[in-house]
């Protein structure tokens, strides 16, 4: 066997074993997630005591985490704070309903032409 060989056999063997290495420990601790969205305020208001706090989207998701997916009141400590400023959409706003369609006509003709076949250039001589 040559030096090549051998030198060659080691590079792969060393290689395969950092990649093993890395692909096992990378990854391993808890995902934390996009900090931008995670820093940002959300208002609450407590339904018993009618307070209003502010609790990051991180720490929202934690309390939920802690609390069987509901939110406390810091003040009076009641379950069921509702988020302030929500916006609910019904019925898929935002998307065409099927009488807005165009007709088929229409859609025919406002396809573009298609172009006619070549004129002229080369023909044949014996037909």
């Amino acid at each position: 066997m040559s030096k090549k060989n051998i030198i060659a056999g080691v590079v792969l063997v060393v290689g395969l074993a950092v990649s093993i290495y890395l692909w096992s420990t990378v990854g391993m601790g808890e995902d934390p997630g996009d900090q931008t969205v995670a820093q940002k305020m959300m208002d609450f208001t407590c339904p018993a005591c009618k307070q209003t706090f502010q609790l990051s989207v991180a720490d929202a998701g934690a309390m939920r985490r802690a609390n069987n997916g509901e939110i406390v009141c810091p003040g009076c400590g009641a379950t069921g704070a509702q988020k302030e400023d929500l916006e609910v959409v019904l019925g898929g706003g935002g998307f065409k309903d099927d009488s807005e369609e165009k007709p088929a006509e229409e859609a025919v003709a406002a396809e573009p032409a298609k172009p006619k076949p070549a004129q002229g250039g080369r023909k044949k001589i014996n037909e």
